[in-house]
Parts: structure tokens; sequence; C-alpha cells
């Protein structure tokens, strides 16, 4: 049996942090030893009574491309035989210098869509998108070509993704054979409560970059009043808050609340009825899912693969919109909150999708890809 290692930086937090650890003890309880590398260790994010199987190391730095940082893991993968490295979701530049001082294969997961980063640079107003796209493409693509040439494998989290790296990247045909596709998957002990109230929730931190949540206050605003009966509430925290809480000051937004940070976010998939996500880019968001294992029925705009694969097809299991469509958005919204019998019906269906989502197709990907790179 192997050693093998993840690389994240910061652990367990988010959807991420927790399918790797899912991953982890996977890998442990079919024979093989486990590091988790991380610059800062969220003991506090943990499930109450979660066992953990796998040792977590603290590196020198959150940069991982320090000279400090690369000697540290350099040693500590030789002194442990580590067999292979999964670097996840995050810009390693430097990578080339594990492979070059250890025997360590290296495993480079992408927990986002391809090219996340061009979006960033993006602005709202139409008219500079494609410019800043452009822009940002020329930034981004180097940082990705840099990575899939030093890494043996290179995971994605939907054949959609793979096919755009291909695609935008021109990819030879060997960096082209390190394409892997390994979905997430979520916990299905789920216990769905089809009798729901009438609160729509966001389910995520907030921040701007990618979540953009002052999108959800602009529609919500737009529709409020023509829904007396419905709370929206906010399960999150991040450094968006504040904007957000002064927007909603300034317009008198009604029945839109905060609920802060909880590991708890069960007890708010039991009660709601629909779960909105109005990001800028997304991977493959687990709180689509994890919502519609509970019977929560997901609206969200149309950007990503990763999005399309939890939704569709539209109006069946959720209901997507025209990317950065507000007022498209807010009338989708306000249908779903007034058309029970169709909300009823998605209700059923995305409780049945949601089973396909389990977290072994997950753990069992990664197994085969790291099993699959030290048989070679």
């Amino acid at each position: 049996m192997a050693t093998f290692a993840f690389y994240i930086l910061e652990f367990p937090a988010g959807g991420t942090g927790t399918a790797v650890s899912h991953t982890a003890n996977e890998l442990i309880a079919a024979g093989h030893q486990v590091i988790i590398y991380t610059a800062r260790h969220c003991t506090d994010q943990y499930p109450k009574d979660y066992e953990r199987l796998f040792q977590v190391v603290i590196v020198p730095t959150m940069d991982p491309d320090t000279d400090e940082n690369l000697d540290f893991l350099c040693q500590h993968i030789r002194e442990n035989h580590v067999a292979a490295l999964v670097v996840v979701a995050m810009h390693f530049y430097r990578i080339k210098v594990i492979k070059q001082n250890t025997s360590c294969k290296i495993v480079y997961a992408l927990h986002g869509c391809p090219f996340y980063e061009a979006k960033d640079f993006s602005l709202n107003w139409k008219h500079w998108y494609d410019r800043w796209l452009h822009n940002g493409m020329k930034e981004t693509l180097p940082i990705y070509r840099n990575t899939i040439d030093a890494a043996d494998r290179y995971v994605v989290l939907c054949e959609d993704y793979a096919k755009m790296l291909v695609r935008k990247m021109r990819l030879s045909k060997a960096n082209a054979q390190k394409l892997r596709v390994v979905p997430n998957g979520i916990e299905t002990t789920a216990v769905p409560s089809l009798n729901k109230e009438k609160i729509i929730i966001f389910v995520g931190r907030l921040s701007l970059a990618d979540k953009r949540p002052m999108r959800m206050a602009e529609i919500w605003r737009l529709i409020y009043q023509r829904l007396p009966d419905w709370r929206f509430v906010i399960v999150g925290d991040g450094p968006e808050k504040e904007n957000l809480e002064q927007y909603i000051c300034q317009h008198h937004i009604e029945r839109m609340v905060f609920a802060g940070f909880t590991n708890d976010t069960v007890s708010f998939y039991q009660k709601a009825s629909i779960i909105c996500l109005t990001s800028q880019y997304e991977g493959w968001p687990l709180c689509l899912a994890e919502g519609q294992a509970y019977g929560v029925v997901p609206i969200a705009f149309d950007c990503t693969a990763g999005i399309r694969d939890i939704i569709s097809p539209s109006k069946e299991n959720g209901v997507l919109v025209p990317s950065y469509n507000c007022k498209a958005f807010a009338d989708k919204l306000y249908r779903m909150a007034t058309d029970a019998k169709w909300l009823a019906r998605m209700r059923e269906n995305v409780v049945k999708k949601a089973k396909s989502y389990t977290m072994s197709r997950n753990s069992e990907g990664y197994r085969k890809v790291l099993e699959e790179l030290i048989s070679d």
C-alpha cells in the first residue's frame, strides 16, 4: 500500500475541504496512508464527532511557492515516501521543484471551472466584458499550461471542463491524455422534507469575486413586495456582508435576514423551498446538490458546465437563468415561489437526482487516478 498526500491551503474549509477529507478516509479504508498538507488547519470546521484518520501537517507559509515552503514539502515527502501528491484548487507556480527533488508523482485537482480567473477580470458592464475577458485569458493561459506540463495527471469536475481545456489551450496529445474527470459528491444519507416553509436560502461564503452576493439583494428587491409570505435567509459570512447589509438598509428591503456561518446547514435545507446562487463562476457547487438532496429546488445563473450538470434539464431539476440577467432571475424566482404545483414537481425530481451524487463516486475516482498513477 502507498502513502498519498493532498495539499490544500485551508483545510477542511468549504466544500472542497469536505471532499478531500472524505476521499482521504476512503483511501485509508482501502489500506493506504494519507497526509494532508495545509497552511491553515481550521479545526473548528470539522463536523461534530468527526473521526479523523489521516495526518495533518502544517506547511510554513500560505504562499506555496516560497523557498521555505518548497524545502519543507520536499523533505517531508522524501522522509515519508509519499508516492503521489494531489495539489487541490490553488496556483502552484513552482510545482516542478517537487518533481525535480523527489520521486513523488503530481496530480493537480481543479475544483473550479477552467479559466475562472479570466472571469474575475471581467466587469459587470457588458461592453467591457470581451476586452477584459481577452486580457484575462492572456494572463491565465500560461498559468494553466505550466501546471499541465508539470503534472502527471490533471483532474477536472466534469467532461465539459476537460473539453474546454483541450479546445482553449490546444493541448498536445500527451497533455490531453493527462486529463481525468472526477465528479464531486455529497453525503447521500439526507432525509428530505417535502413539507417546506416559504423560505429562500443562499448557502456559502459572502465573497465578491465568485459569489457576487449583492445580486441576491438586487433580485429580492425586485420581488419581495409581491411575496409577502416569503423570507430570504442568507446562510454564511464573508467580506461582502457589510456591503450587503448597507444595501438592504438603504433600500429598506424586508425579510432578507442573515443567519451567519454555521456547520449545521441541514436545518436550513430541511425548511427551505428554494436555494439561490448568483455567482460569477462556480466549479460544481455543492450547496445546490446538497439542497437538492433535502428537496430544495435550485435556481442559478447558467454560467458554467458544473451548474448545468446539477440543474439540467432546466425547469425539471431547478431553473437555469441566462447569465447575470438579474431581472430574468427575479421573474423566474417569482414564478417558482407562486407556482406551487410546478415547485412541488421539481422538488420530487431533485430528490431523485441527488441520489446519484454519491460521495463514493468522488473518492473512488481519486483512488483510481492515484493507484493508476503509481502502477505506471
